[in-house]
């Protein structure tokens, strides 16, 4: 026998295989369609939920911002001396940034809860 004629028998006997097996796996599900509700239904919802994973990562982490040349936006925080960041600008420093600052192109900030109004300065 020539080593092609031995491949395409293997190839025939794995697909005869195949389709065994899926037989076999078929016959066992309509034998017990309680298992069967609960493998489908645990299918379904893994996929769904990886779909959800997907979504929120892929809308919260690796999509960028919408605003132009957005890999160049910056957040500025202050932090004490002994070296505990504080989260909120101050007016204060705010302008000074805003004042001094010769390596930023433009300089906003905004107030994350509805203070009624919003700082904001170009140069």
């Amino acid at each position: 026998m020539s080593e092609a004629t031995i491949i395409s028998l293997m190839k025939k006997a794995g697909t005869r295989s195949v389709i065994l097996d899926l037989s076999c796996a078929l016959r066992g599900l309509r034998a017990s369609p309680f298992f069967t509700f609960v493998a489908v239904t645990t299918l379904t919802l893994g996929i769904a939920f990886s779909g959800i994973v997907f979504s929120v990562v892929n809308s919260v982490l690796l999509r960028s911002l919408p605003y132009p040349d957005a890999h160049q936006l910056v957040i500025l925080q202050t932090q004490e001396r002994q070296g505990r960041v504080l989260e909120d600008l101050t007016a204060s420093a705010f302008f000074s940034v805003r004042d001094h600052a010769t390596s930023l192109e433009n300089v906003a900030a905004i107030c994350p809860f509805d203070a009624g109004f919003n700082l904001a300065a170009s140069r």
